[in-house]
């Protein structure tokens, strides 16, 4: 694994510059690694393509990957870690993320520190691209989790101290006014982070929240949908332009916005992006759903894997010259806020973190605002709930949504959502930003 590993931090800024026959050839290096490590070394995908009748000598080039079973969040739930995981490492020294639950079925994902940092690269690529300077002041807003032991951040605090990578970490789930705040205290370069929240931040300083306006040179969102308006209000706000990152837990990054063409880069040297119609290659304007293949996580692998997004397949190559795939654009995840009687407004992953800790036995769960005072949670559980786990539950929803919110809990076999079931996995029907997207909105 060493030899792959550095063969992508050779080519991280090697690749954009690279033609699109040296990048393949990359790819497919990497793809065969990967299908013969996971192979032998992988118990889930070694009994996956038994099962399928395939074997990983059988892949000698990109095109050869769809004769690959596609593996969805589903499929890696009920598995234990060693399953997932390539025997001889233990998943207890490996970083530990879990998703967003975004679509209702958090997982728990495993990387070594050097896959973790190989990944990170990539996400500093793609901001390098958008203007970012390594002396910049980074404001990332996100949900922040607690650290994990095993993710060694000395190198960062080394870098920091010389004045480079400085990166402030605010919390996307406090108050849009008090992040204003944050960030016109510490006057940040550029900011990153929710595009919902930050859109919210961006309307708080529209409306006179901050006291000096804030004036980044740039601000890229990622994780939840990016609409029109939302762009259009953020841009207004800070008189700045907007870029669009696409990421997942799974992958890291996996496009990012070209600021010549706004086209978005597929990060080919990170991971295959295949956009099915129907089991097929879409071709360029049609949306189908997006299957990624992992080509840096050995640790444990992704291959193939569904993630359950609606995207729209782009040009082969972007007209900027770089040697990258594009996608014309993404319907990820789209969370509502949820605006209640004693006038808070409040994200629905507030609402997702007491789930995961004091329900952990939810398998798939779904969160809709039916009215304002009325909010309803549909679970699937992976083990029938006892009258005290369940009570639990309850009062830790209740306790958290106030005595002016009915709370209604249904225990229900399977959850029928729209056409793509991660998109509204939290939704209000009192207000929404992705009201009128179409048939997903």
């Amino acid at each position: 694994m060493r030899v792959h590993r550095l063969d992508a931090l050779a080519g991280l800024w090697r690749h954009p510059r690279a033609r699109r026959a040296r990048l393949d050839a990359f790819r497919e290096r990497q793809l065969r690694g990967l299908l013969a490590h996971a192979y032998a070394h992988v118990p889930y995908y070694r009994a996956l393509f038994d099962r399928h009748g395939v074997r990983p000598e059988c892949v000698r080039t990109l095109a050869d990957l769809a004769a690959l079973p596609i593996s969805h969040k589903r499929d890696l739930l009920p598995l234990p870690a060693p399953q997932l995981v390539a025997t001889g490492v233990d998943p207890a020294r490996l970083i530990s993320r879990r998703t967003s639950g975004s679509s209702g079925q958090p997982l728990t994902i495993r990387r070594s520190w050097i896959e973790e940092r190989i990944l990170g690269a990539f996400r500093w690529r793609a901001l390098h691209a958008m203007g970012l300077a390594i002396t910049d002041r980074h404001a990332e807003i996100e949900e922040l989790q607690p650290h994990d032991p095993s993710d060694d951040q000395r190198l960062h605090g080394v870098l920091q101290r010389l004045g480079l990578y400085r990166q402030l970490r605010v919390h996307a789930l406090d108050p849009p006014d008090a992040i204003l705040h944050t960030l016109e205290r510490h006057r940040p370069d550029v900011v990153t982070g929710y595009a919902g929240v930050i859109a919210r931040v961006a309307q708080s300083a529209a409306t006179g929240g901050g006291a000096s306006p804030l004036r980044p040179r740039f601000v890229a969102v990622h994780s939840d949908t990016l609409t029109p308006h939302m762009r259009a209000q953020i841009e207004r706000a800070f008189a700045a332009p907007v870029y669009q990152l696409y990421d997942c837990n799974e992958f890291n990054v996996i496009a990012s916005e070209c600021v010549e063409t706004g086209a978005l880069h597929t990060c080919d040297d990170s991971v295959i992006v295949e956009v099915l119609v129907d089991g097929r290659a879409a071709e360029p304007g049609e949306r189908g759903e997006v299957v990624i293949t992992g080509l840096h996580s050995f640790a444990m692998p992704f291959i193939r894997y569904g993630l359950g997004d609606l995207v729209t397949q782009g040009d082969p190559a972007c007209r900027c010259g770089q040697p990258f795939a594009t996608l014309r654009a993404v319907q990820g995840r789209m969370f509502d806020y949820f605006p209640l009687p004693d006038g808070r407004t409040i994200h629905p992953y507030q609402l997702i973190a007491i789930l995961a800790e004091t329900a952990p036995w939810i398998r798939e769960f779904q969160l809709v605002q039916e009215r304002r005072d009325l909010v309803r949670l549909r679970m699937v559980p992976s083990t029938p709930p006892a009258a005290a786990e369940m009570a639990v539950l309850e009062h830790a929803l209740a306790a958290f949504l106030g005595p002016t919110v009915a709370l209604r809990i249904d225990v229900v076999e399977e959850i029928r959502l729209e056409p793509n079931a991660k998109l509204r996995t939290c939704r209000s029907l009192v207000a929404s930003s992705y009201d009128g997207l179409g048939p997903n909105g």
